[in-house]
């Protein structure tokens, strides 16, 4: 929490861009934490953690604002924006107010809710598959788009796949060695 409010917890992008023409079309959200001494721990030293004892929670959503502020700093000096894609955890999914309180840091920044992908991986949908399609066409209806994530590293089914309301769909590396 001390590191959260000393915003030690960094946002880095990663670029997406187009395979035709090799245009950018877009940044997935990283997270590093800087420590004071300004070395750097990567997610796998504490995301397993957090999802455990659910701070992810209050991160997922402090890298959304993250995310608005990069955003709101490319509208103001003249930077045409891209989307940027924020991982969110299934925790966040299953809060009722989850898109309410998305739609206040989008208000906040001033930010088009088209640039923040929201992005979930496919243990995501494993529970309650008709409340997660209700927040997703909640989340759509305030113009947020959707991705999953690493499809085909876990519970993949294609069924699952065409019962879900996604706008982007990312294939896990280890899956497509498989398929091919």
């Amino acid at each position: 929490h001390l590191a959260l409010k000393n915003k030690e917890f960094k946002l880095f992008l990663q670029p997406k861009f187009n395979l035709k023409n090799d245009d950018l079309i877009g940044a997935e959200a990283l997270v590093r934490w800087q420590d004071p001494d300004g070395s750097y721990r990567f997610p796998n030293e504490f995301i397993p953690l957090f999802e455990s004892n659910g701070f992810c929670l209050k991160l997922d959503m402090y890298m959304i604002e993250e995310g608005c502020k990069q955003i709101r700093s490319w509208i103001d000096s003249g930077v045409k924006p891209i989307p940027i894609s924020v991982n969110q955890s299934k925790l966040l999914f299953s809060d009722r107010n989850y898109p309410n309180n998305l739609e206040k840091i989008i208000n906040k920044y001033n930010v088009p809710a088209s640039l923040i992908i929201l992005e979930i991986l496919e243990g995501v949908a494993a529970n309650d598959m008709d409340f997660l399609n209700q927040q997703i066409e909640t989340l759509h209806k305030k113009g947020f788009k959707v991705s999953m994530d690493d499809f085909g590293s876990g519970y993949s089914s294609l069924n699952m796949l065409y019962q879900l309301k996604i706008d982007e769909l990312k294939l896990d590396r280890g899956f497509l060695r498989k398929v091919s």
